[in-house]
């Protein structure tokens, strides 16, 4: 016989309160794995036909593709590997492309490597940037971002229902799932 499990369902329309949301239920009785979002849109494409899905659609749907969501100090850690690797080689290669050299050669072409490496860098970054947020936006406008909270108890239902309203999200409501 296959287990019940209930969980706590909310649509944000935006972001920042979803990160909010995420990080109170983080910090009181729920661990990360017992909290999702909406999967990936190449997921959510295979399995709906698009990348964005009305949430009232798909938030009771137990085979909605899932995924974790990524924290915003996990973001500005990948951004600054993004800008700081590009960097790091731009500067070594500046060093090797004028090696042998004086220490003032050497050091002006690390820099300008290094500079030219970040700014690749963060070209890059701002281009995914933008490719996210579109993403987001893209979902906001179909209806809004989903999160799902498992609740095991009907103490944990109460608090999960109560986080999600205090930011803001709407649709709030308690379902099974198989």
């Amino acid at each position: 016989m296959a287990q019940v499990m209930r969980e706590a369902v909310g649509v944000f329309d935006n972001i920042e309160q979803l990160d909010k949301a995420i990080a109170e239920l983080e910090t009181t009785a729920f661990p990360r794995q017992d909290i999702s979002v909406l999967g990936n849109k190449n997921k959510v494409e295979e399995k709906f036909g698009s990348d964005t899905v009305k949430p009232e659609w798909v938030e009771d749907n137990p085979a909605t593709p899932r995924g974790i969501s990524i924290r915003p100090e996990e973001k500005t850690i990948g951004a600054t590997v993004l800008i700081g690797v590009p960097a790091y080689f731009g500067g070594c290669i500046g060093a090797l492309i004028v090696n042998p050299a004086t220490n003032l050669i050497l050091l002006g072409a690390v820099a300008l490597g290094s500079l030219i490496g970040a700014g690749i860098g963060y070209a890059a970054f701002l281009g995914l940037k933008q490719r996210h947020n579109r993403a987001i936006k893209r979902q906001i406008d179909k209806g809004g971002l989903l999160l799902w909270v498992r609740t095991p108890g009907p103490h944990r239902e109460v608090k999960a229902k109560d986080i999600l309203r205090r930011y803001g999200a709407k649709h709030v409501h308690i379902h099974n799932i198989v």
